[in-house]
């Protein structure tokens, strides 16, 4: 029988996963969760973008194949989460 918390839990857990993907590897994060399932929270929430501009930097900077630069969000440069921080 599941408990009243397990979906709570499973949604902690399904959390903790995307933040490493994310901050591991972006490029997965980008095409397996934000493009194609349109769920961007953890970016969303870490640096303060709208769904809309999270998969444009997705689609622009992390997947592009182009070799012109992206426009990389200030909010991406400066963060509560140097794991995460695009600045060198």
């Amino acid at each position: 029988m599941l408990s009243p918390n397990s979906g709570e839990q499973e949604d902690t857990v399904q959390k903790r996963r995307d933040i490493r993907m994310a901050r591991n590897s972006p490029e997965q994060y980008c095409a397996d969760r934000c493009v194609s399932t349109g769920y961007c929270d953890v970016y969303e929430d870490m640096f303060e973008m709208s769904p809309e501009e999270v998969l444009k930097f997705c689609k622009d900077c992390v997947l592009s194949d182009e070799e012109e630069p992206c426009d990389i969000p200030e909010k991406m440069l400066d963060t509560d989460y140097p794991e995460l921080s695009l600045r060198p």
